[in-house]
């Protein structure tokens, strides 16, 4: 064979060597790409490690489950009317988020009825014995109110469309029910009920709904929250003067030329007063003059004497209402203990000068609130105070004569953006009713009701 190298010949134990030390390099070379592979394979369960804990690392995951839990609610309050699921959506976040939102009861208690049996099921479930409240559609089979009966005695919230109303008998024995009205309609709703047939509502909200005078039906003397649709000044002073219980009312005010037949009789126990629209002429007709028909020919003191609001702490109005002359006579005349002020449709901070004005009206103002393209706040620096105290009846007011104009310290009012007051409040004193008055939310004002210092 021909040579193709430089080695010289050699024997055959001369190979022997050379493939020894061959094997020696391959078993060290192997020994290095098995280190190298296990190397390898901890660089990727290390690089997959990382990735995983860096989500956990995030901010979010450091949130306690009381934060997260509230912000929980606020997704879940704020999409009833979107197209959204967040009780579907957000356990699918995580594992953790699951399990928060599976302990939490409250979380599933608002029912669509008729809607997918199996979530109902799973909300029912879910819900364990949580008071309910169930949204029930104009288009219901007989199943769907058999369902609805079955769940009366944790029912206590129903929102119906008109047709529905007279069907109100179906939940009548429900310990603790309120209706919710949210149909924009024109035509004044009607009902044909019974007193015996409701002797549990107490709360009544007919929401976008026109209110026809002697049309509608309502157990007046029980109720204690009403908040009504599209409403006359005269049809104000009818209901007033038969619910004679309510802690809270709202109206929104529509032009009207009917004569006022019948204002209350008696001081109103109203803690919570809403009149949207312009105000002027129901703060005028009801709360400051002698009222229709016979109650003309009172005099002014009586008809101050009968129309006080010893008990009212919020009054809201719109911006041009809370500018007039009556709504500071309301204010000085009739409201003794008036905390705060809610004024919707204000595009503009009011000036000193207003304020001061208000504050003589009102000594015992604690936030004026303005409702517009921005919310804000103008308050006192009581409100960070706790325990908060009921506030006593000046000497004045018990004769219901104009109480003594003092300049006002307004040092002690501030200016806070709405939602950033309510988060302080609320960290500051959890149970703080100005929070609660700033909660964004339909209920927020009727909550309030409930707080131990005002029942």
């Amino acid at each position: 064979m021909l040579r193709r190298d430089q080695f010289a010949p050699c024997n055959v134990g001369e190979l022997e060597s050379l493939q020894a030390d061959l094997a020696a390099v391959e078993a060290v070379l192997d020994s290095h790409l098995s280190h190298v592979r296990d190397l390898q394979r901890t660089r990727d369960h290390t690089k997959t490690a990382l990735e995983m804990r860096s989500s956990l690392a995030a901010p979010i995951r450091k949130l306690p489950p009381e934060v997260l839990l509230r912000a929980f609610s606020f997704a879940i309050s704020v999409s009833r009317h979107s197209s959204w699921h967040p009780r579907i959506v957000l356990p699918a976040v995580c594992a953790h988020w699951r399990r928060l939102l599976l302990r939490e009861t409250r979380f599933w208690t608002d029912i669509k009825i008729p809607g997918n049996p199996n979530r109902i099921a799973r909300y029912l479930e879910r819900s364990q014995t949580h008071p309910l409240t169930i949204r029930f559609s104009a288009n219901g089979s007989f199943q769907d109110l058999r369902l609805l009966y079955s769940l009366r005695p944790r029912l206590r919230k129903l929102s119906a469309s008109s047709e529905l109303l007279a069907l109100l008998y179906v939940v009548s024995g429900a310990p603790s029910l309120s209706l919710v009205h949210r149909e924009e309609s024109q035509t004044p709703i009607t009902n044909h009920w019974e007193a015996t047939d409701v002797p549990h509502l107490r709360v009544v909200s007919l929401f976008g709904a026109n209110f026809g005078r002697g049309k509608l039906w309502l157990p007046w003397e029980q109720l204690t929250s009403l908040d009504m649709g599209f409403t006359t000044v005269a049809d104000i002073g009818t209901i007033l003067a038969q619910s004679l219980r309510l802690l809270s009312f709202s109206a929104h005010i529509k032009g009207g030329e009917d004569e006022i037949d019948e204002v209350p009789s008696s001081p109103l126990p109203l803690r919570t007063l809403i009149l949207e629209g312009d105000a002027v002429e129901c703060i005028s007709c009801i709360f400051l003059s002698r009222a229709g028909g016979a109650s003309r020919a009172r005099s002014s003191a009586r008809s101050s004497r009968l129309l006080l609001l010893p008990e009212l702490r919020v009054l809201g109005v719109d911006h041009l209402t809370i500018r007039s002359k009556e709504s500071h006579d309301l204010l000085s005349h009739h409201c003794p203990r008036v905390e705060m002020l809610r004024v919707s449709r204000a595009n503009a901070e009011l000036s000193r000068v207003e304020v001061a004005s208000l504050l003589i009206a009102a000594p015992t103002l604690r936030m004026v609130r303005l409702l517009g393209k921005s919310s804000r706040v103008l308050a006192s620096s009581v409100v960070f105070k706790a325990p908060l105290r009921r506030q006593k009846l000046h000497k004045d007011d018990e004769a219901h004569a104009p109480r003594n104009a003092k300049a006002p310290n307004l040092k002690k009012f501030t200016w806070h953006d709405d939602v950033v007051l309510f988060y302080k409040l609320q960290t500051k004193f959890p149970e703080n009713i100005e929070a609660t008055r700033l909660e964004l939310g339909a209920d927020s004002l009727r909550d309030e009701l409930e707080h131990l210092l005002y029942l």
